[in-house]
């Protein structure tokens, strides 16, 4: 009789046919709930982004109080006249606090994917010298002699092939996983950003800022629970701000990355391929017909290179200019919430606020993800991951 009335009763799509109230529990409640037909409306579940925001919050909670606490004083030294010639303190302790914060946010799947991508494509060219130069090895081979470098050939294929599924599995993974922030990416747009020194720096520019937003809305749910209450309405106001000088903060230093470090990489690879070049050039000019052929050959891959990497400095120029007007949007945003939280208006001025954040969400996501034109061939395309390899080297 309980069966046929369990079977009866049972919520639609419960994943435990005995769970009546739909609470994730078996229990006495369940037997209640068959005769007082009362049921739980299951939760939906948490997107990644939402579930994310809640992990964050409830490992975190005490770094965006210290976050508060640090630029309420920063506020406060900022309106005394004696502290404020001596300012650097909290600035340096609130610094301090958007440095962890900004490794807390970082995706670590999107870190684990990016790295296995690298590691698969440096796999791949390995593996392709090691079969080139077995094939080498077995045209120098008699019949007899032939047999072991054969299987040598099959195996190192074998490998290879097994290397690009992953590297295929890669590129899935990193689209789907992006796709989750709002950013909707093609394969060969997956390679071409997969393939840069910067990848790092725009996912996460990407995923932190869809997570901020997420946080900062909750702040903004909070302050309108808290009412009219002016130390709350601090606390909060606070945090936003801290939490627009995070994304300022990784701004900046995705544009300190591209100034000091990736583009005097490819500055360093392209001198260094346009002095082989005129070196080159130079040896075709005292060359013996029979060699200026392999000469001119050599010259041919040397300029290619030095084409891909006038290519590469455009596309890191170009995409640092777009932060900096995406980071420009950000600083006009908290100027503004700077002077409301010395203001303290205890109204609907943090709901405001991210209202105002909302507005300007589509540009700033559309300004910080680069233009990711496909390669043109698989040579361009093995040239590019070439250079980044040497950059990720002597970084």
């Amino acid at each position: 009789m309980l069966k046929n009335i369990v079977g009866i009763n049972r919520p639609k799509g419960s994943a435990k046919p005995f769970d009546i109230n739909g609470d994730g529990k078996i229990d006495f409640k369940d037997l209640q709930a068959i005769f007082s037909g009362e049921r739980q409306a299951p939760e939906k579940p948490l997107n990644v982004v939402e579930q994310r925001v809640k992990e964050i919050w409830a490992k975190h909670e005490h770094r965006f109080v210290n976050l508060s606490v640090a630029i309420q004083k920063r506020e406060r030294a900022s309106r005394s006249r004696l502290q404020s010639l001596m300012p650097f303190g909290q600035d340096r302790k609130v610094n301090s606090i958007l440095s962890k914060l900004a490794e807390i946010f970082e995706d670590k799947e999107l870190q684990l994917i990016r790295t296995d991508y690298i590691r698969c494509i440096s796999s791949i060219k390995s593996l392709e010298d090691q079969l080139a130069d077995v094939k080498a090895s077995l045209a120098m081979q008699s019949e007899t002699g032939s047999e072991r470098y054969a299987r040598a050939v099959s195996k190192l294929e074998e490998k290879i092939e097994k290397a690009h599924r992953i590297r295929e599995n890669s590129l899935n993974g990193f689209r789907e996983r992006m796709s989750v922030y709002g950013v909707s990416l093609t394969v060969p747009q997956a390679e071409v950003l997969l393939s840069r020194i910067d990848a790092g720096d725009v996912t996460g520019m990407a995923s932190v800022f869809v997570v901020l937003s997420g946080i900062t809305h909750q702040f903004a749910d909070a302050k309108r629970e808290s009412g009219e209450n002016v130390d709350i309405a601090k606390k909060y106001y606070a945090m936003y701000v801290g939490l627009l000088e995070l994304q300022i903060h990784i701004q900046t230093e995705y544009i300190g990355h591209i100034d000091n470090k990736y583009l005097p990489g490819v500055a360093q690879i392209s001198n260094d391929a346009k002095n082989l070049v005129a070196e080159t050039r130079a040896l075709i000019k005292n060359a013996t017909l029979g060699h200026q052929e392999a000469y001119l050959k050599n010259l041919e891959s040397q300029e290619f290179t030095v084409s891909v990497t006038e290519l590469y400095e455009q596309a890191l120029k170009s995409d640092k200019d777009k932060v900096v007007q995406a980071r420009a949007l950000i600083e006009e945003l908290h100027k503004l919430a700077e002077n409301t939280l010395s203001t303290v208006r205890v109204s609907a001025d943090l709901i405001s606020l991210v209202q105002q954040a909302d507005g300007m969400f589509q540009e700033v996501m559309s300004l910080q993800t680069p233009a990711l034109v496909p390669f043109e061939n698989l040579q361009m395309q093995r040239e590019f991951e070439a250079v980044t390899v040497r950059l990720r080297s002597a970084a």
